[in-house]
C-alpha cells in the first residue's frame, strides 16, 4: 500500500462511531484502527463491526473504544510479505496491523485485490420505470433516470458504481419512455456488461417488476430505484445477507428534521416546557436492498407490489427482514430541489 496512508486510519479510542465512519469515507481503506496515546494498539473496527453496534442500539456518538476488536491478527514488521497474504487467506481476513514487540502500530497490511474481484454470481435490479410526475416539467419527454448530474445521466451513475464493484449483469426495469433508456444504454457492452430489460406493460410498484424475472434469480442480488445517487458498497449489503442469515435487507439513512418554530408542550392550559427549534431524526428507506431468491418466489406473475408489502410479506413466513444502517453520500433525487442539490455536489450548473 502506499507509505503512511495506513495512518489516516488512527482514532483514539474516546473517537466515536460517527467519527469511524466518516474516518472511512474518508481514507477507503474499510478499517479504522484504534490506538492509544502512545499508538499502541487497542482495537480494529471494519464497516461491518460499526453498523452491526448502530443495529444493536449503539448510538452514533458511542466511542468505539468498547467496540472494537481487541484480539486481531497482527504480524510483526520481520514477516515477510508473502507470508502475510497466506495469513490473510487463511483467517479471511483484508488488514493485517503490523506492530513492534512493544505493541506499537508501525504499519498495515492491506489486501486491496478484493477490490477488484467480479460479483459474477449476483445480479443487479435497477428501478427505472416510474412517470417521475414529481418531477415535472423536467420528465415530460425525458425519463427520470436520464436527467443529467455532473454531465451525465442519473442512472449511468448507480450503473458505473456498480460496474466499479464487479457486477456484470444488470437488469433495468422500464416502462414510462423506455426507448430512450434502451437507447442510451443497450446492451451494455459500452459498459463492458450485460444489460437486459424488464419491460411493465403496466406499473407494478417497487417490487412487482422482479416477479417477471424470477427465472433468472438463483442467488442473492441487488435491487435499486433508478434515482438514488449513492456511495455504498453493494457487496457489503449482500454480505449482510449472508451474515444475518435474513430474507432480505433495506438500507437506511438517517434523517433529520429541524423544527423552524419553537415547540411548545402543553398539559392543559400549563406549559409544561418549550423547546427552541428542535431537531427529529427518523430513520428513512433509501431505496436500494438487498433480496434472496425466496422474497421473490412471493411475488406473482404480473402483481403490483411495492418493496416495503413484499418485507411484510417476507415476515408473513417467519423471513427476518434487517435494516442496513449506511452514513456514505446518498441523494434521493426525486423532487427538482433534489435535482437542483445533486447538480451544486457535481458541479454541474
Amino acid at each position: 500500500m502506499r507509505a503512511n496512508r495506513w495512518e489516516t486510519a488512527l482514532l483514539g479510542q474516546d473517537a466515536t462511531i460517527r467519527q469511524a465512519f466518516e474516518n472511512l469515507n474518508f481514507t477507503g481503506l474499510q478499517v479504522v484502527l484504534c490506538v492509544n496515546a502512545q499508538r499502541k494498539l487497542i482495537g480494529i473496527l471494519t464497516d461491518g463491526d460499526l453498523r452491526r453496534g448502530v443495529l444493536s442500539g449503539l448510538s452514533l456518538d458511542h466511542k468505539i473504544g468498547p467496540l472494537s476488536n481487541k484480539s486481531p491478527v497482527t504480524v510483526l514488521p520481520a514477516i515477510p510479505p508473502q507470508k502475510v497474504a497466506s495469513l490473510m487467506r487463511s483467517r479471511s481476513v483484508r488488514h493485517v496491523p503490523i506492530i513492534d514487540e512493544s505493541g506499537v502500530l508501525i504499519g498495515l497490511h492491506l489486501d486491496e485485490s478484493w477490490q477488484h474481484r467480479l460479483i459474477q454470481q449476483n445480479i443487479m435490479v435497477v428501478m427505472a420505470g416510474g412517470f417521475g410526475k414529481r418531477m415535472r416539467p423536467y420528465t415530460l419527454d425525458k425519463p427520470k433516470p436520464l436527467l443529467e448530474v455532473g454531465g451525465k445521466p442519473i442512472l449511468a451513475h448507480i450503473i458505473e458504481r456498480a460496474v466499479e464493484q464487479g457486477f456484470i449483469e444488470i437488469y433495468i426495469s422500464v416502462n414510462y419512455l423506455a426507448d430512450q433508456i434502451k437507447s442510451y444504454f443497450g446492451d451494455g457492452s459500452e459498459f463492458g456488461i450485460a444489460i437486459s430489460y424488464i419491460h411493465e406493460d403496466q406499473p407494478l410498484g417497487t417490487a412487482g417488476a422482479l416477479g417477471l424475472i424470477e427465472n433468472q434469480i438463483d442467488s442473492p442480488f441487488i435491487v435499486t430505484n433508478g434515482d438514488v445517487l449513492t456511495d455504498i458498497d453493494y457487496s457489503d449489503l449482500l454480505r449482510m445477507l449472508e451474515k444475518e442469515n435474513v430474507g432480505a435487507a433495506m438500507a437506511v439513512k438517517t434523517h433529520e428534521l429541524v423544527s423552524p418554530y419553537g415547540v411548545v408542550q402543553i398539559d392543559g392550559s400549563e406549559i409544561m416546557g418549550i423547546s427552541e427549534k428542535p431537531s427529529f431524526r427518523t430513520t428513512v428507506n433509501a431505496g436500494i436492498y438487498a433480496l434472496t431468491p425466496f422474497a421473490v418466489s412471493l411475488i406473482e406473475d404480473h402483481e403490483a407490489i411495492d418493496m416495503p408489502d413484499l418485507f411484510e410479506r417476507l415476515r408473513g413466513y417467519s423471513k427476518r427482514v434487517v435494516a442496513y444502517p449506511m452514513y456514505e453520500q446518498w441523494l434521493d433525487v426525486g423532487r427538482p430541489a433534489d435535482l437542483d442539490e445533486a447538480r451544486q455536489l457535481l458541479n454541474d450548473y
